[in-house]
């Protein structure tokens, strides 16, 4: 291994000066790979692959990755057009409880990341738990307004009902995971878009006679690069 070289990643969006043999295998110890350093086409930390030797100064493909944009319920101001949920004071602190007989309702604010892969959809999705082993769905609901920059917003779309992704078992405290219809972004939508989103317990929907907590809310998202080289993108 010792004919391994070190490049910044970066280099490859403007060409630089890259040849076939910078291009090495670096594998993670548990993925089990290894090499010599001379028949190398991939870079593992950013996937970046080619396919012929005859491409590979006109062609880089980059693949993407899921993450996550975060609002963990302590970062929720529990603002709504009802009565909001109570932050937990007592059991798991900062969390918010969704109560059995109202519509409670939070909102926020999201920003599309530089590293936001731009034309892919994002998926909105809920970490909660049931209080109690009582019975019944809970019945989540989403609601959004996606922006560009020197976009108008338009109103709210209709609720869409959440589904079970990692079901609560009717266990009390088990981590659960409900997610929402997958988020297709309008043509031309870029980075540092805004999407204005709304949660709520649909409590005419369910039949879970206690409170339901809420641990996080998330955006998954696709990336494929470290940011954009426009600080405001167009």
């Amino acid at each position: 291994m010792s004919d391994l070289k070190n490049f910044d990643l970066r280099n490859l969006r403007d060409g630089g000066d890259l040849q076939e043999e910078d291009l090495l295998y670096l594998q993670r110890p548990s993925d089990g790979e290894s090499t010599d350093g001379t028949r190398a086409k991939r870079v593992y930390a950013a996937k970046v692959q080619r396919t012929t030797k005859d491409e590979f100064n006109n062609t880089v493909t980059v693949e993407a990755y899921w993450e996550d944009l975060r609002f963990p319920a302590q970062g929720i101001n529990p603002a709504g057009t009802t009565a909001p949920p109570t932050v937990d004071q007592t059991t798991y602190l900062g969390t918010l409880l969704f109560a059995p007989n109202a519509d409670n309702i939070i909102a926020g604010v999201a920003q599309l990341p530089h590293s936001w892969q731009r034309g892919t959809a994002i998926r909105p999705h809920i970490h909660w738990a049931k209080t109690s082993t009582a019975t019944g769905p809970v019945a989540w609901r989403f609601s959004y307004s996606w922006a560009d920059i020197g976009g108008t917003f338009g109103a709210y779309n209709s609720w869409d009902a959440g589904t079970t992704g990692i079901p609560h078992s009717n266990t009390a405290n088990k981590h659960a995971l409900t997610t929402f219809t997958e988020i297709a972004p309008a043509t031309g939508v870029g980075e540092s878009s805004i999407i204005l989103w709304q949660l709520m317990r649909d409590v005419s929907e369910d039949a879970y006679a206690n409170d339901a907590r809420l641990l996080e809310l998330d955006f998954h998202f696709q990336t494929n690069k470290s940011g954009t080289k426009s600080e405001i993108p167009s």
